[in-house]
């Protein structure tokens, strides 16, 4: 991923590059209203010990556009895990 200005006629004066960014694009369009959901890098890197304040539920791989692997996503409860507490 590459940050920073960048300087082309078509682009905002401050942009986000790489394929990072593009997995992230391809996730957001996924969601339905009320729906949070996580790419399997964010969830891999969660320490095993840290207490999360919500619940994180497999939805399973997804096929993203551009992407030789299906990519696995998780869905964040977090009204669930508060209504259990």
């Amino acid at each position: 991923m590459r940050r920073g200005r960048q300087y082309w006629l078509w682009s905002a004066p401050y942009t986000l590059i790489g394929d990072v960014v593009n997995a992230a694009s391809r996730l957001s369009a996924m969601p339905r209203a009320g729906w949070i959901i996580i790419s399997y890098h964010l969830h891999d890197a969660l320490p095993p010990e840290w207490d999360a304040p919500w619940l994180l539920h497999p939805l399973g791989p997804v096929q993203l556009k551009g992407k030789q692997e299906p990519h696995s996503i998780f869905e964040v409860a977090y009204t669930k895990l508060t209504q259990l507490r």
